[in-house]
């Protein structure tokens, strides 16, 4: 669908643009009316141009004074070689006024008058998409370059609703539907807003029945916002609450660079400057990777090939032996770069929440760990628990293998090569290796370990081996910016092999090699992409490509992520359309409103703030009656994913695809250690409520109190073990043929609408030298937790769809063992029965869902067990709630 649109704008050459026209043979009649009102004649020149750029034809015509004419476009332009494209008109009278008139055969006729807007930022304030209307636009670039557009579609009350970037060429022309253009739904009625490069034109076209009504109105320009003080003041206050938050943190640097909203801020908090140099740590992975691709770009390097090309077996042999096998020899330059080599942490947690590495620096804080020395230490006290290529994890193994292959390639040190390929050519002069550039004056910020400075102790430099950097935060966006323009690669589109995702990381990003993207999240609004790095002592870097946005900074506390930390600043500057919340829980207006005390509550808040907890949220009635502290954020949820595999057994034993009384010599359901001919006796049912009678390791457990192998026989005996629970994921998963991340997504987290959950937010957790049957771990925001309560709160029900039987709901949640745990006397199908009244399911650290069904109530905890917090008790803020409940309730 295509109509003749002119829109006007004058300049000193005195050009006039006719954004775009179509003379289809029996489709479309168009007439131009122009005028020459001065009292001197008036040269016109007609240029036409198809929608790729090139010349389609030209006139020259002269207007008499105070005169003009009306013709068709087919004999204005009687050579005319495209049917469709735009007009560019030159004149000596600037004051050159007219109209266009367009008719459809089929009836419908619209006009524009000569006037419109050329610019860089254009808005259309008014598309429709109702009551049979259907919009779109025409843009037209009408210079010798490139036009590189950001496209935003907005409700008519600003929110953000989809970002999209556009590149229109010289010359050329570009029309669309809204549907077309954006991915989402589009509003009923839409603004879409723009912003160029270059200057360029833009006309809104809406129609009704088909063509029968049509409506073309010009763009209209605007002023973008820059960000003024206030702005300043809001990223100053975030920076300061971030050291008085109960983390701890002592100090905060942040950079922000955001051209579009005229923003430059640059600021430290705490004994820092905004220009404090800094450790890296896994950012500098990032550069890494580049380095990397460099070298393979010009064939020194095979990504692919077994490391053993490149280095002595003595170096990588014993790293990664599995099954008695040693694999270390497969593992490839890209999986190392990946991180799927299936190389141990050095910072690996045991069960008791310690770290070796850790204590081992602390123990000797003056040892300067070499690379020889961090390898010996790795075979010595690390295990490997998945071969190379199957699986991500994180190790500054990966990034010391991966320096010592590209000095093996080039023969050059690893600080040579960062300085020829990468500081100099950017100018970078204020990073280097930790220790080998003492002539830069700037100061390193403390690094914190709890109550521990740990920028002095040699030890914790460990990392230098495998390249990371101290740097600042301007050197950062510098290396960013030039990275993602593609000019560090001789190849542009080798940028593409860096992003080209690998795995996941912090329960919502995309991990490729070297860098983290985070595309088409609920985070963000829809079109949106942020591309950066994040270290584990709060160091990140965040870009926003399409808006030229970047952000960086660092928290120096370990350990620590920053990426939640950018995603709040975006969210600052760019309102909460840019990080939006799909959809949402009903709340009550007022805690009176549900029949509660707001001053019991506050009461309820303070002994809340007193656990050490991170987020708080109870429903009353299926309404939010409190919600504290971040419940958007997506924590590890420990053994509360047991309550969820619960629910997923209840959907799929009422149809008989699982059976509880099959038994695992009828599964067939083996391990590592093999399973006696009685072990195997057990049946579902056994392990569902914990009375297996299997004391076999665990992947994500210990052996503290684990009764002796053979002491119990199946279904006679409690015991809360992993085995029973893991085995059970492996069950679900051979006879439903759905995954337990899968099956959660679909079957639960669909269902229920919840709003942050996201398939890739699931993970295995396997420990071969244990247990073959791995831990089935989710990371799941206190906002998607409330709902599985509510919704066995209200018998598996929701909104009008039976999600889980309400049979299974009564039989899970009703005790099948008599026991004393905590605050449990009773055990389910993997829900705790709680002594007080309800069920729970419960996580290490605090986490919880508790359900009290006699009180109408349920209320979930978490806690930020990612840096080892441990919760306190809740009995006194539930004690509270429960007191705050009015007589007279509604």
């Amino acid at each position: 669908m295509t109509i003749l649109l002119l829109s006007l704008n004058c300049t000193a050459a005195t050009l006039h643009y006719l954004p775009h026209f179509t003379v289809k043979d029996g489709l479309w009649q168009t007439r131009l009316s122009i005028h020459n009102p001065s009292s001197q004649k008036t040269e016109v020149r007609i240029r036409a141009y198809d929608d790729g750029g090139d010349s389609a034809g030209q006139a020259s015509l002269v207007l008499p004074p105070r005169g003009g004419l009306v013709r068709d476009l087919e004999t204005l332009l009687p050579t005319l070689a495209s049917e469709t494209g735009w007009l560019e008109i030159e004149t000596d009278d600037t004051e050159l006024t007219g109209m266009m008139v367009f008719t459809s055969t089929s009836g419908g006729s619209s006009s524009l008058s000569l006037s419109g807007d050329k610019g860089t930022h254009l808005i259309l304030p008014f598309l429709q998409e109702s009551d049979g209307w259907a919009s779109g636009f025409a843009l037209t670039n009408p210079n010798d370059s490139m036009a590189t557009l950001t496209l935003d579609l907005l409700t008519p009350e600003g929110l953000l609703m989809e970002s999209k970037t556009l590149e229109v060429g010289p010359r050329s022309k570009f029309v669309a539907m809204l549907a077309q253009t954006f991915s989402g739904t589009i509003p009923e009625t839409a603004v879409l807003r723009l912003s160029s490069d270059v200057e360029v034109l833009v006309v809104a076209l809406s129609f009704a029945e088909g063509v029968r009504q049509i409506v073309a109105v010009p763009a209209e320009s605007f002023a973008p916002d820059v960000a003024g003080p206030e702005t300043a003041a809001a990223l100053r206050a975030q920076l300061q609450a971030e050291i008085e938050a109960p983390a701890t943190r002592v100090s905060s640097i942040l950079h922000v660079e955001a051209p579009e909203l005229g923003l430059s801020f640059r600021e430290g908090v705490g004994p820092v400057e905004g220009t404090h140099r800094f450790r890296a740590r896994l950012v500098s992975g990032a550069v890494l990777a580049v380095l990397a691709l460099q070298l393979a770009e010009t064939g020194q390097l095979d990504l692919d090939a077994p490391i053993a090309r490149y280095l002595a077996a003595d170096l990588y042999s014993g790293l990664v032996v599995v099954d008695s096998r040693d694999h270390s020899a497969e593992i490839t330059t890209r999986q190392l770069l990946a991180h799927r080599s299936g190389l141990p942490n050095l910072l690996e947690e045991e069960d008791s929440g310690a770290v070796p590495f850790i204590n081992e620096i602390l123990a000797a804080p003056d040892r300067d760990w070499t690379r020889t020395d961090l390898l010996a230490w790795a075979r010595t006290h690390l295990q490997a628990k998945v071969l190379p290529g199957q699986e991500r994890g994180a190790s500054h193994l990966n990034d010391l293998l991966t320096v010592a292959v590209l000095e093996s390639v080039t023969g050059a040190t690893y600080d040579q090569m960062l300085d020829q390929r990468i500081l100099s050519p950017l100018g970078m002069n204020h990073t280097a290796l930790e220790g080998l550039a003492p002539n830069i004056p700037a100061p390193i910020a403390s690094e914190w370990l709890e109550e521990i400075d740990v920028l002095d102790i040699p030890g914790f430099a460990f990392d230098r081996a495998a390249g990371a950097l101290v740097t600042t935060t301007g050197d950062l966006i510098t290396f960013f910016r030039a990275l993602l323009k593609g000019a560090l690669f001789q190849d542009p589109q080798t940028l593409d092999l860096l992003l080209e995702p690998v795995g996941y990381d912090e329960g919502f990003a995309h991990v490729g090699l070297g860098l983290i993207m985070i595309k088409d999240r609920d985070c963000l609004a829809p079109g949106a992409r942020l591309i950066g790095a994040t270290g584990f002592n709060g160091a990140f870097v965040l870009c926003w490509p399409e808006r030229n946005l970047m952000v960086a900074g660092t928290s120096n506390f370990l350990p620590d992520s920053g990426f939640a930390r950018g995603l709040e600043v975006i969210q600052t500057l760019y309102g909460p359309g840019a990080c939006r919340d799909p959809g949402s829980l009903p709340r009550y207006a007022t805690p009176e409103d549900a029949g509660f005390s707001a001053d019991k509550l506050a009461q309820a808040r303070l002994a809340y703030d007193a656990t050490n907890s991170a987020a708080f949220l109870a429903l009353y009635r299926g309404k939010v009656l409190v919600s504290w502290g971040d419940v958007s954020r997506r924590y590890l949820c420990h053994s509360i994913r047991k309550g969820f595999l619960s629910g997923l057994y209840g959907m799929f034993a009422q149809e008989g695809v699982i059976e509880l009384d099959a038994t695992l010599a009828d599964l067939g359901i083996d391990d590592a250690t093999p399973l006696t001919s009685i072990e195997k006796q057990a049946t579902v049912a056994d392990l569902l409520k914990a009375r297996s009678g299997i004391y076999l390791p665990a992947a994500s457990t210990t052996s503290t109190g684990r009764p002796a192998r053979g002491s119990h026989a199946p279904g006679t005996h409690f015991h809360y073990n992993n085995w029973d629970f893991n085995a059970l994921g492996t069950i679900f998963e051979q006879q439903t043929g759905h995954g337990v991340h899968e099956a959660f997504a679909q079957f639960l987290a669909e269902p229920l609408a919840m709003q942050d959950f996201h398939v890739v937010d699931g993970f295995d957790l396997f420990e071969r030298f244990r247990s073959q049957h791995p831990a089935y771990h989710f990371r799941v925001t206190a906002r998607d937790m409330a709902r599985i309560g509510q919704l066995y709160l209200q018998h598996g029900a929701w909104d009008g769809r039976q999600v889980i039987p309400a049979s299974w709901i009564q039989e899970s949640t009703s005790s099948h063992s008599e026991i004393d745990v905590g605050a449990a006397n009773g055990f389910g199908y993997m829900w705790w029965i709680e002594k007080t009244g309800g069920y729970s399911t419960r996580g290490s650290g605090g986490h919880i869902i508790r359900v009290i069904p006699e009180e109408e109530l349920v209320y979930v905890r978490r806690v930020n067990t990612d840096r080892r917090d441990q919760g306190a008790g809740l009995s006194e803020v539930e004690h509270l709630i429960l007191d705050a409940k009015l007589d007279e309730a509604p």
